[in-house]
């Protein structure tokens, strides 16, 4: 048997060599520009962790004070030097090399990511190819650009952006906006992969509305607020450090752009744990004071001068303010009503697996409305199998804590699923995919948060490609309470719209039709008396004009409280023979579902 040393031994000398030989061949072509030359011999590597106890924990963060929050989350996997990830497993805190991080020399953003730059010139263009569905809001202006632009202690010109909001909606619904949703990513610099998220978001609902019919009911009666980059100053620092004269990995730059009273007193060329600026995770008003912060300028939690005294915070929350009335009592054992509307979610990276954060994050106390906010933030890990926790030490001036705890609406922290901060090009598509499809789940209970998530789940929804007018399309489909409420299904009906938010026709309950006044649904074994029920759904389409309209079917449990709906398109034509065998899958939005999902009984 190999000793742990001989082996750990082996694998350095492979992995050491694959990097060698790459590099070597790199660096025949590379300049100035180019990136990293000292890397060769010693490139990032992703590193898989065991699980530590207590003091274990806190040794591997000392050792790696930047993953210090992911380390305390429970991460399996960091992106370090592979000299460092030799050392972790020589003391025993790391368990292996998993391969080489990057294939190329940073910034990352060369092959997958935009620059800051580059992502504000996409929205604009983006928007005004698609001006029916997107708009771009500009809601104030950067530190560094609002002073004129900023100069480093090393002498580099950082000028600055906007901060840019994306409304994503269907300008042209006649229907009302019965719900709205926050998203941002980017408040902490160095993790782009929110930024890069949120970009992929706008992408996701633009190009999958007239396509996706769930997509298409969702842009029809909600809005999505995006913010793009919630931190520019700060992401100009991370690319700063590829670029001249210093031409390194890329900086792990965590705060904003604020250089104090004295940046020199900190670190420059910075440290992922000393930098100056102000960790804009810990500006915002709401108990900004409590414990779960550093007052230290250089340190990587420092909260600012006081509540909301960064301009990025400041814009921020005007903006969200904006959006949503306060629901919520003043006091911190205040609950927020039934009929609160709204929810927002702050992505960051990264945890492995993926982490959602549920409030409170500044008190090991629960929060008034604790077991909707648990229930909302599990069905969004039900989408990808992120874990779902609260905080593991107090955190202070937080943002899930200032949405929740000043408007009432449910409120969260995201940490996406990467093995670093600027994490691999190969993990992106599979991280993007496990959350967009979880933002259009969470979209379509905003109109009532905590009222859907204890309602009904409707699921496996199969509907006839076309059906002749004045003939019956049946629709089936699946209603479930085994991942909300503790009851039984009472009922399913459906509504139906065209596209743009109009009714079906007259006669037809339209999509503004009250709860409970819908075309009713049959359950399929002649009862709603079980949790998870089997329904049909007969739509009578006499009188119909021809064409393709929405369907959307929602589910409400024995104690009253109705789901969120789930849509699917039926065509209606005047043709003489109606399509054999075609009928439309399930809905983009329910074909990644967790397998393990308690539903997982045939379609009916």
């Amino acid at each position: 048997m190999i000793g742990a040393r001989s082996m750990r031994a082996t694998m350095w000398s492979a992995v050491t060599a694959l990097a060698v030989a790459f590099f070597a061949v790199a660096a025949g072509r590379a300049t100035a520009q180019d990136g990293p030359t000292h890397t060769v011999g010693d490139p990032f590597v992703v590193l898989g962790l065991p699980t530590l106890d207590a003091a274990g924990a806190r040794a591997l963060a000392q050792a790696l004070p930047a993953e210090e929050e992911a380390i305390n989350a429970g991460t399996t996997r960091v992106m370090v030097r592979l000299s460092v990830a030799d050392d972790l497993i020589e003391r025993g805190l790391a368990d292996a090399v998993l391969g080489l991080a990057f294939q190329d020399s940073l910034p990352p953003w060369k092959a997958c990511y935009p620059t800051l730059e580059e992502g504000h010139v996409w929205a604009r263009d983006y928007a005004a190819q698609h001006a029916d569905l997107v708009e771009i809001i500009d809601i104030g202006d950067s530190r560094c650009k609002a002073q004129g632009g900023c100069t480093t202690p090393g002498g580099d010109a950082i000028p600055g952006a906007d901060l840019l909001v994306a409304r994503v909606t269907n300008k042209g619904s006649s229907a009302e906006k019965r719900g709205v949703m926050w998203i941002d990513g980017g408040l902490h610099a160095r993790e782009i992969g929110g930024p890069k998220l949120m970009q992929e978001t706008v992408r996701y609902f633009v190009e999958g509305y007239g396509v996706d019919p769930q997509i298409t009911w969702l842009l029809d009666h909600h809005e999505l607020h995006i913010g793009l980059a919630s931190n520019p100053d700060g992401i100009q620092h991370v690319e700063l450090g590829a670029n001249e004269p210093y031409n390194d990995a890329a900086w792990l730059w965590r705060k904003s752009g604020n250089q104090g009273e004295a940046p020199g007193d900190c670190a420059w060329p910075p440290t992922g744990g000393n930098q100056y600026g102000v960790d804009l995770n810990r500006n915002q008003a709401f108990k900004w004071d409590e414990e779960g912060h550093s007052t230290n300028p250089c340190a990587a939690t420092y909260r600012g001068e006081a509540p909301a005294s960064e301009p990025e915070i400041a814009a921020y929350e005007d903006y969200v303010r904006g959006l949503f009335p306060d629901q919520r009592g003043p006091e911190d054992t205040d609950a927020a009503p039934d009929d609160t509307t709204g929810l927002m979610i702050n992505f960051h990276a990264a945890t492995y697996p993926g982490t959602v954060l549920v409030p409170w994050g500044w008190t090991t106390e629960r929060a008034p409305n604790d077991a909707d906010l648990l229930a909302i933030g599990q069905r969004y890990a039900g989408s990808n199998g992120y874990n779902v926790q609260y905080a593991l030490y107090p955190v202070s001036g937080n943002t899930r804590d200032w949405g929740y705890g000043e408007l009432g609406i449910p409120a969260y922290v995201i940490e996406l699923q990467f093995s670093g901060f600027i994490a691999p090009c190969d993990e992106l598509r599979g991280v993007m995919d496990q959350n967009l499809d979880a933002i259009a789940r969470s979209l379509a209970i905003t109109d009532r948060p905590y009222r859907r998530i204890r309602g009904p789940e409707i699921t496996r929804l199969v509907a006839p490609e076309s059906v002749i007018v004045g003939r019956t399309a049946t629709l089936r489909a699946r209603a479930t309470e085994l991942r909300s409420g503790r009851g039984t299904i009472a009922a399913v009906e459906a509504v139906v719209a065209r596209a743009g938010g109009t009714s079906g026709a007259d006669w037809l309950p339209g999509p503004m039709t009250a709860l409970g006044e819908g075309i009713q649904a049959e359950a399929a074994d002649g009862e709603f008396d079980e949790r998870s029920e089997n329904i049909r759904v007969a739509l009578d389409t006499t009188g119909m004009e021809p064409g393709r309209y929405l369907v959307a079917l929602r589910g409400a449990d024995a104690e009253g409280h109705w789901g969120p709906p789930v849509t699917a398109w039926l065509t209606v034509t005047a043709g003489t023979q109606q399509s054999v065998g075609a009928v439309a899958g399930p809905p983009a939005h329910q074909r990644a579902l967790d397998p393990r999902r308690p539903d997982g009984a045939p379609a009916p």
